[in-house]
């Protein structure tokens, strides 16, 4: 079964991605991946929310939010990398709300939100505006998912009271973009006592 999902790893063309799933259930392999995810044995667990992943089997898509709670870490990022890799937007919501969770690598946190892009964007938004705490990794993501509707809120935050704050919101409004609004700011940041502020 592995040795007909593996080349999915390199080749994400969609035709062969349905193709391979015919398969996999043809060959009623989906009983295998189901045992395979209550396994007590971790990596039989992670090959299986992988190739699930990789196949986009969106009827598991349950079975892998719940595995990123799983007790092995290794198990989690396979989780994460597996709807990552099926981009089903019910799962959008699961990984967003992980967005601090420093148990998931970073990298992976990132590609999986990439993967969604904009549409995390309005629950970073109202996430944001409930855990001011957290206001730094917010920031981080929308640096990678954020649009034009982030640039108000970026805006107000370079001038929080943080420092790595302040530096981090005229980071990601360089990778969102200048309106007139947010130049004035830009241009005005340029006046800040702290280097990193005004490198930024």
């Amino acid at each position: 079964a592995w040795m007909l999902i593996e080349p999915l790893i390199a080749d994400r063309d969609p035709a062969r991605i349905v193709e391979t799933r015919e398969i996999v259930q043809a060959m009623s392999l989906f009983p295998i991946a189901d045992r395979y995810l209550r396994s007590r044995l971790w990596w039989r667990r992670a090959r299986a929310l992988r190739a699930l992943g990789l196949i986009q089997a969106t009827d598991h898509t349950p079975q892998l939010v719940a595995a990123l709670d799983d007790p092995h870490p290794d198990v989690r990022a396979a989780a994460l990398d597996g709807l990552t890799d099926m981009h089903d937007l019910t799962a959008l919501e699961a990984i967003v709300v992980r967005v601090h969770e420093t148990s998931l690598h970073r990298g992976r946190r990132g590609a999986a939100l990439k993967v969604f892009g904009s549409a995390c964007e309005p629950l970073l938004l109202e996430l944001s505006e409930r855990d001011p705490a957290n206001r730094l990794n917010y920031i981080h993501a929308l640096a990678i998912c954020g649009t034009a509707r982030s640039r108000r809120v970026l805006c107000d935050w370079t001038r929080d009271t943080r420092l790595e704050v302040r530096a981090t919101a005229f980071e990601a409004l360089g990778y969102v973009g200048l309106d007139d609004d947010s130049a004035r700011v830009a241009i005005e940041g340029l006046e800040s006592d702290d280097p990193s502020v005004r490198a930024m």
